[in-house]
């Protein structure tokens, strides 16, 4: 899929009700995600059975379960964090795999916002 920042903060925007009840259902299990995480898992949802955003489910049980099985790749894992840029003059919302040791080093969390710049023949992540 992969939805801009801009994008994920427009459905949260649209649907304050939706992901405060989304979040507070992970909180009740002992995660604590950003809007842009539950919007992300949502919409993956949504568009895996071809709709744009779907209605929650009654239960908070099928809610979190359906979170969780689309949670954005943001998580970190053994191999790594995929970290999404802003997009400044390379178009679209590319993504890129940090190794977990840069991350914890730089103080980043997923959800963190970095920008990625040119600088000649390199690439220069920076955190905002």
């Amino acid at each position: 899929m992969g939805r801009s920042l801009m994008e994920m903060r427009s459905l949260a925007a649209e649907f304050p009700d939706a992901i405060k009840r989304m979040k507070a259902c992970l909180r009740a299990t002992g995660r604590v995600a950003t809007d842009e995480q539950v919007v992300w898992a949502w919409s993956e949802y949504s568009e895996s059975v071809c709709a744009s955003w779907l209605l929650l489910p009654e239960s908070d049980d099928d809610l979190v379960v359906l979170l969780l099985r689309h949670w954005p790749a943001c998580e970190l894992h053994a191999t790594g964090c995929i970290a999404t840029l802003t997009a400044g003059d390379f178009g679209g919302s590319p993504q890129l795999s940090l190794p977990e040791e840069v991350i914890r080093k730089m103080g980043w969390t997923c959800g963190d916002e970095v920008e990625l710049q040119r600088q000649g023949d390199s690439l220069v992540v920076r955190g905002h």
